[in-house]
């Protein structure tokens, strides 16, 4: 009877995880009435972590640490085993005075959002604190991707419709119709290149572009690579794009910097 139990137990993990297969995850944490920490990070795949510290953390500025695949594979696990699908897109705060904690992943195939996760249920305030953890055992180094001192921060967005301010605008550049109306427009129009799907190549490409101040895209570059003719399509499917609304800064239009994820699975 134990055995029947245990094997029972097994099954409905497994099949919890077959229904809950994150490939992507991004956590914000942002500043509070207070000295708390404000950072990006972000897990990939193939095992990569992208830190930004904006304040309040032990290092200020963009670092990155790397696990193996699989590493990364067995931390997504004990993240799909909660109830993700169940979760809100947006949690009413509980105070503004209080950090806030977005969340931002891909969740079989799917990018989902989660604002203010830390007024949600426990469970995503455990994937926070799982998250932190993780960074705590990380060996960190300088990003690539460093920002030069003394150059001004950017605004940087990722998943969903969470976008994380280090430049601090009024108003935040938007794509006709919202994140859903963005992400619908890139699952829409991507074509995936048979090769890569004949070799089974998988992946998140990482898309650095501009909108400027009349909302046009320029500048459209690949930030983290997984494939040349992967690569190609994210730039082909983000050049694209219609204009934006631009971003606000007193006021009047400015230039701003993005970088989005396009993902690249296949069933």
């Amino acid at each position: 009877m134990k055995s029947l139990i245990l094997s029972l137990l097994l099954m409905t993990a497994s099949a919890l995880y077959a229904q809950n297969k994150i490939s992507y995850l991004k956590m914000d944490r942002t500043a509070c009435f207070g000295r708390c920490p404000v950072y990006t990070v972000e897990l990939m795949s193939d095992g990569g972590v992208y830190y930004n510290g904006m304040k309040n953390t032990e290092f200020v500025g963009k670092r990155e640490a790397h696990l193996t695949p699989q590493q990364m594979q067995k931390f997504f696990k004990q993240i799909a085993k909660y109830k993700l699908s169940t979760a809100q897109s947006t949690y009413k705060p509980i105070s503004t005075d209080l950090p806030h904690m977005h969340l931002n992943f891909t969740l079989n195939g799917q990018l989902k959002a989660i604002r203010n996760a830390e007024s949600g249920p426990k469970f995503l305030s455990d994937i926070g604190k799982k998250v932190d953890s993780l960074l705590n055992t990380l060996s960190w180094k300088e990003s690539r991707e460093a920002v030069i001192e003394g150059q001004e921060p950017v605004l940087q967005i990722g998943l969903g419709a969470d976008k994380t301010a280090a430049m601090v605008v009024e108003e935040q550049p938007m794509f006709p119709g919202g994140d859903q109306a963005m992400l619908h427009y890139i699952s829409s129009n991507m074509i995936y290149p048979k090769a890569a799907a004949d070799h089974k190549i998988q992946g998140n490409v990482i898309c650095g572009f501009t909108v400027d101040a009349n909302g046009k895209i320029k500048n459209v570059k690949v930030v983290k690579s997984v494939e040349k003719s992967l690569d190609e399509e994210a730039i082909r499917v983000i050049e694209s794009m219609p204009n934006w609304k631009p971003a606000k800064r007193n006021g009047k239009p400015v230039d701003t910097q993005l970088n989005i994820p396009v993902v690249f699975t296949l069933n």
